[in-house]
């Protein structure tokens, strides 16, 4: 008999601590999970040679970055991965063709915003070749900074920015000249990449709470028999 009452609350302990740690993890809910979010956007940019800036035509990015639908107040948030297919316009390709570069990398440092603070992030280009004809695609990827959510319910605009490039040419094999890029926003786009909401923590339900104190007493009162 006394050993059908230890099983019988060695039961009902197990059950109030599983339900405990289970209505625990519900009141911190997990941020949700991220996802790829993209935008398309158009440049003016302009290349500087020899120390004079020239207009390299109208360039289109298209942005890309892992990040969360929505998060929970105070909640941590990974840094978001960034890629930026960029293409250049037909002109800025026909003058690197006519200068002999078959193939360009480099680096760019891309602007963004989290809310109202300004990042930066940093983008590696790998070597991309120049086509015979057409204009030039190069994918540019990095890591942007990890946040912690605000403490209040609301919402995060992320917005894109302008950006910078030093493109390292090539002819052939050997190093030509390193090109340095600059792109900014064409005015009147909407710049948005993504809007994170940022939701109240879930509380346990008073159901819940019922059956959990109910079985407490249950495992109480076998304690006491036992006693």
């Amino acid at each position: 008999m006394t050993s059908t009452i230890k099983h019988r609350l060695v039961g009902a302990t197990g059950v109030v601590a599983l339900l405990g740690a289970g209505m625990s993890a519900a009141v911190a809910v997990a941020p949700g999970a991220d996802a790829a979010t993209s935008a398309k956007l158009n440049y003016n940019c302009t290349a500087t040679v020899l120390g004079t800036k020239m207009s390299q035509g109208v360039w289109t990015a298209t942005v890309t970055a892992t990040t969360p639908a929505s998060v929970t107040v105070g909640a941590a948030i990974a840094a978001p991965k960034i890629t930026a297919s960029v293409t250049s316009s037909t002109v800025a390709a026909n003058t690197l063709r006519e200068l002999g570069i078959t193939s360009l990398t480099g680096t760019s440092t891309a602007n963004y915003t989290f809310g109202t603070g300004a990042r930066t992030v940093a983008l590696t280009i790998p070597k991309t070749a120049v086509p015979k004809t057409g204009t030039i695609t190069t994918s540019a990827s990095g890591t942007g900074k990890a946040e912690v959510a605000p403490k209040t319910v609301g919402s995060i605009v992320v917005k894109i920015g302008n950006f910078t490039a030093s493109l390292q040419t090539y002819q052939g094999t050997t190093k030509s000249a390193l090109l340095p890029i600059s792109c900014t926003l064409v005015a009147g786009q909407n710049t948005t990449l993504t809007t994170i909401k940022v939701v109240a923590a879930k509380k346990a339900s008073v159901n819940s709470v019922s059956a959990l104190a109910k079985l407490d007493r249950v495992a109480a009162e076998q304690r006491r028999t036992i006693g």
